[in-house]
């Protein structure tokens, strides 16, 4: 009856011991912050990691209207598409900018605080609700002159959500030949998605805040094209 329907799911683990740094000509990787005699210790979730990704699309065809004249073309003719997308978070790391100075480095992974652990370091509730504080900053601190012993991508960031809509008419002009009316809406619902937080004990003031979005707001576009 028109409708065509595809979700697929995807539930994925992904280690390694290398950061990613992504520029313009593509993501490249190099040594996480940390003890590189040993690697093992840097060994954790990809920066890349999704553990969850669900993605739902499909186009329907709206029915014929059988009606003769002007308002039979207005109404027949449409098609809806979409394609939603959710999945979790990016995982990353406590750092400390001003560690591990005793190694010549610039930077460590922090430690954790007397008595704390990874569930301490955790907190629960919406995400608009942990802005200024989206994990428990002091379960964690700096590593001094050394290596922190805080493991790597131990956190994992805020989940992504988007929807993107199209709505399309076609005109028929003559045999083989039509118009296409397309109306584009990316981010269709307007969801906020939020970036991962600060995550530098050396800066105290954006520490556990999130300062930043991931995607774009709202976009409408609308084009006409001549199929011929």
């Amino acid at each position: 009856h028109g409708l065509q329907f595809l979700a697929a799911y995807t539930l994925s683990k992904w280690l390694d011991d290398r950061t990613t740094i992504t520029g313009l000509q593509g993501d490249a990787t190099a040594f996480a912050p940390g003890d590189q005699f040993h690697l093992s210790l840097n060994k954790g979730r990809s920066d890349l990691d999704r553990r969850h990704r669900l993605v739902v699309s499909g186009t329907y065809d709206f029915p014929t209207i059988a009606k003769r004249g002007a308002l039979g073309h207005l109404l027949s003719g449409w098609e809806l598409a979409w394609i939603a997308t959710f999945q979790s978070g990016r995982p990353f790391s406590i750092l400390d900018s001003s560690g591990a100075s005793l190694f010549g480095v610039t930077t460590s992974r922090a430690s954790f605080a007397p008595g704390a652990t990874l569930k301490t370091a955790l907190r629960q509730g919406p995400v608009h609700r942990r802005l200024n504080q989206f994990f428990n900053p002091a379960a964690f601190v700096t590593a001094g002159p050394g290596f922190g012993n805080a493991g790597r991508n131990i956190l994992t960031g805020p989940d992504q959500r988007n929807v993107d809509l199209s709505l399309l008419k076609r005109i028929p002009v003559r045999e083989g030949q039509y118009l296409e009316f397309r109306a584009e809406f990316f981010n269709a619902f307007n969801i906020v998605n939020f970036a991962n937080p600060g995550s530098d004990i050396a800066t105290p003031a954006t520490f556990g805040v999130i300062t930043q979005t991931s995607t774009s707001p709202r976009l409408v576009q609308f084009a006409l094209r001549y199929s011929f």
